[in-house]
């Protein structure tokens, strides 16, 4: 499954650390499954923007935000994944990758799938 490859779908803008009102860096949406672009960019900005719920456990890994039926992994800082789980192993995913963290300073047009939760 890892030579199968995902097109970059969006744009949404975010700070680093996560912030209500912070647009500074330039992030790339990347999605698979059944959802759409439009519906990717609102949850990762929900997240990305303090809007999403947080559910705090003991550590990082078992701590996650939701927004709209969807997961997302919580305490990530270059790229932000979301799914939704309805199936094994996800209904829908997405991923946000902070442009500026990117080799060549930009989001790539293509990702490898394995990079989706």
């Amino acid at each position: 499954m890892s030579a199968l490859r995902v097109n970059r779908c969006g744009f949404i803008h975010a700070s680093v650390p996560y912030s209500r009102h912070g647009n500074r860096d330039r992030w790339g949406v990347y999605v698979a499954g059944r959802t759409t672009c439009t519906a990717a960019e609102t949850v990762l900005s929900a997240v990305m923007h303090l809007r999403a719920s947080a559910h705090v456990g003991s550590a990082d890994a078992n701590s996650y935000f939701s927004y709209n039926r969807w997961r997302c992994a919580f305490g990530q800082m270059g790229d932000q994944p979301c799914w939704q789980p309805a199936t094994h192993p996800y209904r829908a995913a997405a991923i946000a990758l902070n442009c500026a963290d990117q080799p060549d300073g930009g989001c790539p047009v293509r990702i490898p799938h394995n990079y989706l939760p």
